[in-house]
């Protein structure tokens, strides 16, 4: 496989995921989580023009004008997801802890009260910000790419069909350069992993960033190449991914939870629960974490 032929699989698949779930938001017609999976299909085409930068110079620049405006998108849809994440969290789950402890769930049952008005994004917004004109342009430059992508693979098909000799895939160094940015992705995660108990909420963030980064470069390494080291790798990544993901949303939680301790005396029960919830779960995490810093190494 040629690096067009590669990045162009891997675009393809990116574009599949993000209009299956974008289709439906700009309708009007959608639930929480495709606003979720459209997240994480910016995500993993931010990823993939990660594992691909540089590898065809004469697209860096059209590449890296598609990755900002791809970051772009997803911070925008950042603010309705912290939404739906305080309202389970803040809203029934702490409702069902007051429950459990005899106490009157009545003043936190009210979700919209304890959001910041950063955060109380409505649907109507986010239609607006999937139909607004930089998200349907990002869209459409990910199309073209696609399409400009596509022509080499179409030319090579039709002169393969033309010669009746066998021919010998080409050489290229794609696969290998893949590799080698694999590799150095997961000694950066495994370092942090090895060290998990000493990261504060931000390291805490961005190893999950670098997570989801590696975990989505293998998989469109395995898309690539039959690869059954990378999918083994996979799965300490998905349980420590899992767990690092409900800690950042506790860490909003108990964040909300502290700004309304001046206005809602339930908060501080609130903000109570969720710390025992916090610590209940960082000490569940750190087997998790030894398992991914021993991990196999990436391809």
């Amino acid at each position: 496989m040629t690096p067009s032929q590669g990045l162009h699989a891997v675009l393809l698949t990116c574009q599949t995921q993000i209009l299956a779930n974008a289709g439906p938001i700009a309708g009007a017609e959608f639930g929480p989580e495709h606003v979720h999976q459209l997240r994480v299909g910016l995500r993993r085409l931010r990823s993939g023009l990660r594992l691909f930068g540089g590898v065809l110079p004469e697209l860096q620049p059209a590449l890296l004008v598609l990755s900002e405006a791809t970051a772009a998108f997803f911070r925008l849809l950042g603010e309705t997801r912290d939404g739906d994440v305080l309202a389970s969290l803040w809203g029934p789950a702490v409702q069902a802890a007051l429950r459990a402890a005899g106490l009157e769930p009545a003043a936190v049952s009210d979700v919209a009260a304890a959001v910041p008005p950063s955060l109380a994004t409505t649907n109507v917004n986010v239609v607006q910000i999937v139909q607004a004109a930089p998200q349907q342009a990002m869209l459409a430059e990910l199309a073209r790419l696609i399409e400009q992508l596509a022509q080499p693979a179409a030319r090579l098909r039709r002169r393969k069909a033309a010669s009746s000799a066998p021919q010998k895939p080409p050489q290229t160094p794609l696969l290998a350069l893949l590799r080698r940015r694999l590799q150095r992705w997961q000694t950066q995660v495994c370092a942090d992993a090895a060290r998990f108990a000493e990261l504060d909420i931000e390291a805490r963030h961005q190893l999950r960033k670098r997570l989801k980064r590696l975990r989505y470069g293998l998989e469109f390494y395995s898309q690539l190449v039959p690869a059954r080291r990378s999918r083994s790798t996979l799965k300490p990544l998905q349980q420590a991914q899992q767990v690092l993901g409900e800690l950042n949303d506790l860490a909003l939680a108990i964040s909300v939870s502290r700004a309304e301790l001046a206005n809602n005396p339930q908060a501080w029960f609130a903000l109570g629960w969720l710390s025992a919830q916090q610590q209940q779960l960082l000490d569940s995490a750190l087997p998790v974490m030894q398992r991914l810093a021993a991990a196999d190494a990436a391809p």
